[in-house]
């Protein structure tokens, strides 16, 4: 076990605490993308990212992507934005990527696929509006990075079963859940009023340690 153990997420805090009390020195910090685009001015947030994570297999039966597309096609008839940016993992197959891109090209939705070996996640964020995505980490990414966007997860938008479900990702508060029986409304973009976290971050935790040691 290790000497000291840093999480970010309340849910894993509380869970280690339980399943393993052996662990003393324990912190719970805040996500290092806080409030990150806290200052983005609401003009500039003008787009649309969504963000499609690897695990679909390349037989993946077609409803699968009509999904995200229906999805996409009901926020920019509601919120119109100006661009909607496809975000792939790094290590996404090119069939799979052109499949999306075809889909949502044969519904008359013009995207823009980001390089995502070259472009990292925050650069350029403050340009967005809102997020949609299935059960991951970038999910809370976004979420705490701005609480001014909407962010939409799709339960089991890639994955199936509880590989899919937002409980398989810890904390996801601020979230906007959508099952696949349910549809986009204008109450799916209010943005959530979170409780500000005053947890230290980890770099000051790192010092607190260090400073201790010496």
């Amino acid at each position: 076990v290790a000497d000291y153990v840093i999480v970010t997420d309340p849910i894993e805090y509380d869970g280690l605490k339980l399943l393993i009390p052996t662990i003393k020195k324990m912190f719970w910090a805040k996500h290092p993308s806080y409030d990150l685009f806290k200052n983005s001015d609401k003009k500039g947030r003008t787009k649309l990212l969504v963000i499609i994570t690897t695990g679909m297999g390349l037989k993946s039966p077609d409803h699968k992507i009509k999904r995200w597309v229906t999805v996409v096609e009901e926020i920019k008839r509601l919120k119109n934005p100006v661009e909607i940016h496809l975000r792939f993992h790094p290590r996404e197959q090119l069939p799979l990527k052109k499949r999306f891109e075809d889909a949502f090209r044969a519904n008359n939705i013009q995207t823009v696929t980001l390089n995502t070996t070259k472009y990292a996640l925050p650069e350029k964020f403050c340009e967005y509006m809102g997020v949609v995505g299935s059960r991951s980490g970038t999910l809370r990414f976004c979420r705490t990075a701005s609480h001014k966007i909407f962010v939409i997860g799709l339960v089991d938008g890639i994955h199936s079963g509880f590989y899919g479900k937002p409980i398989n990702m810890g904390n996801s508060e601020g979230i906007y859940w959508l099952n696949e029986d349910e549809t986009i409304t204008k109450k799916t973009f209010d943005v959530p009023h979170l409780s500000k976290n005053t947890n230290p971050t980890v770099a000051k935790i790192l010092m607190n340690i260090l400073e201790s040691e010496s």
